[in-house]
This record gives C-alpha cells, structure tokens and sequence, in this order.
C-alpha cells in the first residue's frame, strides 16, 4: 500500500509539472483521480470531459499525452479557470478590452464567457501571447525571431528557412512588414505606382494628382495631361509645356530642375532655392515625389486583406464570406468553403488538369509543391511571377 501511496505521488508530481506555469492537472473522480486526458484539434475536449470551462489542453512529455490544465484559483467561481499569463499569473483587468477573446473581465480578473452556447466559442485554448494552430499553442514571434509555422509570426510576415521573414517585395519597418518605397499594398500584394497615363489596377496606385479610371492613371478635374504629369488648366497663352509666371511664360520643371516660383514645378514639388524640390514627408523618384510613408499590411499572418478589409483564412469545410479567404483550392459556396469538384484530399480540392484558362493569353500559372495554383493572396508570388485575378477559377492566382 505505501508502494503504491509513493508511485502515485511520484506520478502525480511528475504530471503536474507537465502543466504550464500556475496550472494543474484536471483528474477524475471516477477513475482514481487519475489526470484527464484530451484531443488538442477539439477545443471542447477538456470541457467535454470536465464541464469545467477555461481548462487548456496541454501536451505533457513525461505522460506521453495531452492533459487538461487548470487554474485552482476560484476568483472566477468554482467551476470556471481564469485566463492565466505565461508566467502563471491570473490576469488582471478593468474592461473586457484587456482580456482574451473569449473571457470578459469579472471581479478584477478575466474569466470565460460562460453565457455562450458552446464550449469552442468561451475561448482560446491558448495563453496570451500564443496562438493555436491545428490544436496546438505557439508563442506569436516578431519579424526576425525563429518560427516553426507562419501563423506564429507577428507583422505581416512569413515563416520562411525558420525565421520569421517579411515577405518579396516587402520590408521590416518598426516590426510591421511594409511595401517598399515606390510601391503600394493592394489585395495583399506590392504593385508599382503608376504615373498619369500608365495602366492601373486602383487609384492609391496613381501618382501626382491622378485617379485610376478604366484601368488607367487620369489626371483629376482642373488638371490635364502634359507629358505624363498633371498640370493645372490655366487661361495663359503659354505653350503647354510652359506656365505663365510674372506674366512671363517660362517651361515647366521636374524635380531637381531650377525654377522661379512654385506653379513652374511639377510632379508634386515645390520651388525651393530656385530648384524643384520635395517637401518634407515626399521622395524624389523617377521625376516625381513620392510619399515616404511605407504602406503597411493591416492584416495578421492567418488574414488575406482584400478590397480594404481582413478576412480570416479559412479551410475546406468552415464557414466563409469570400473565396479569396478559402485554402486548398476551394470556393466559398453557400457560406462555406467547399471543393467544387471532387473530395479533398490532406486538405486540398483536386483541380482541373488544365490550368492554362486561369492566367491571360500567353501566360502560364504558377504551381506550388503539390501541383497546386497559388493563391497570392495567401502566399507571396515568386519573383518570376505575379498576382492576377482569374475570372474563369473566380480567384486570384500567380501567372507568369
């Protein structure tokens, strides 16, 4: 009897060790207080098992199994485990804004949302700082950090050779991937500025005071076309490459050229010093000035940003609102991504053979590992390639 008192103390130490910091194992009542185990890909498991909401589940090394954790501080009642910090600590608050999602603030700590109707919705099973991925807790990790999946990472960006990358065509910039100077984000890609008269795909794509208008940069209202910049209309009898100044006519200047007065500079400078120059906040480049202000990606690692909002990416089989957020290939049909032909298979929808209809004429589409189109606005183009919605798969591929 004492033999069997001293394994199960041992055993009992050692399985609450297993338990992240300021947590306990969950044991049965009917099977000898044996710790209860749990299935990480279902956030129900331990609540299933336990009705006890706020339990994680948590892999334990030495009892070569998942365990349910939790808190045995009662601030949040006796049937409910407080969200707790890395450390251990309870976590403290004032408003439901400081809490995870999932816990509202009660009694000075965050505590689940018992009024929810199912378990998977009063929380993450993760603690704060971490994210879950197929059922298991990584910490989030800044632009440059080691990383074993790309939803960990923080910024915009990617887990590329285990470290957390900014992807092509984008820089680091105060730990937030950014569009490099020059180019603007659109549908989660980088796209050149386009001067007046060059194609465009939207207007923040347009520079010195143009708009994009059936695919092309077009000066605003009191502005016209001169050499492809945008110049005021003017009731001068000067040439169009000139501008009345003192009642002189004298030629219009780029930057970096000498002038006599601001209404001689184009492309968005201004006369300083008898030359065109930049103000503050611009950048010259290409004979123009451009804004120095990086364009940051708004959306996490697990979002695809599309027409100015953040959509969750989602997999086959889960509800949707766009087909761009769906992965393996599928569509967002009757609000859930779906394969639209076929069964999945290791959670990607068999395509068509022929893939030569999704890019335009005289361009192929760019495969993946699996034989795949990428969807560029899940996974950055490779360099030889880019971004283009296809009409025919109603989602955006990588073309080449």
């Amino acid at each position: 009897m004492i033999l069997l008192l001293t394994l199960w103390t041992t055993f009992v130490i050692t399985a609450f060790s297993q338990c992240p910091p300021g947590l306990i194992p969950l044991t049965s009542n009917n099977n000898f207080n044996q710790p209860l185990t749990c299935t990480p890909q279902d956030p129900c498991s331990c609540f299933s098992v336990s009705a006890r909401y706020g339990a994680i589940c948590h892999y334990s090394s030495n009892y070569n199994n998942y365990l349910c954790c939790h808190s045995q501080n009662t601030q949040c009642g006796t049937n409910s485990s407080p969200q707790v910090s890395a450390s251990g600590q309870v976590v403290t608050c004032f408003t439901n804004s400081q809490c995870a999602s999932g816990y509202i603030c009660s009694n000075g700590a965050c505590c689940p949302n018992t009024n929810s109707n199912t378990c998977s919705t009063t929380g993450t099973p993760c603690f704060t700082g971490q994210i879950s991925v197929g059922g298991q807790c990584f910490n989030s990790v800044n632009i440059g950090d080691r990383c074993q999946r790309s939803e960990q990472c923080l910024g915009g960006s990617q887990c590329q050779n285990n470290l957390c990358q900014c992807p092509n065509g984008f820089a680091n910039v105060n730990q937030k991937c950014a569009c490099q100077l020059g180019t603007v984000l659109f549908n989660s890609q980088c796209i050149t500025l386009a001067s007046p008269g060059q194609n465009c795909q939207i207007s923040s794509q347009c520079i010195d005071n143009s708009v994009c208008n059936n695919q092309m940069c077009s000066c605003n209202g009191n502005y016209r076309l001169v050499f492809g910049y945008c110049v005021p209309f003017t009731n001068s009898k000067c040439q169009q490459t000139q501008t009345l100044v003192n009642n002189q006519c004298v030629l219009l200047s780029i930057v970096g050229e000498t002038c006599i007065a601001n209404q001689q500079c184009v492309g968005g400078a201004m006369c300083n010093s008898g030359t065109c120059r930049c103000t503050n906040g611009a950048t010259a480049m290409y004979g123009y000035c451009i804004s120095s202000q990086s364009t940051v990606n708004p959306c996490n690692s697990n979002q695809v940003y599309y027409n100015g909002q953040c959509y969750n990416t989602v997999n086959i089989g889960f509800q949707c609102q766009i087909t761009q957020q769906c992965l393996g290939n599928s569509q967002c049909q009757n609000s859930f991504c779906q394969c639209t032909s076929g069964s999945p298979n290791n959670g990607i929808c068999p395509t068509s053979p022929n893939t030569s209809n999704l890019c335009s004429s005289g361009q192929t589409v760019q495969l993946d590992n699996n034989n795949q189109p990428i969807n560029c606005l899940v996974t950055v183009c490779p360099n030889t390639s880019f971004c283009q919605y296809s009409s025919s798969g109603q989602r955006y591929v990588c073309c080449r």
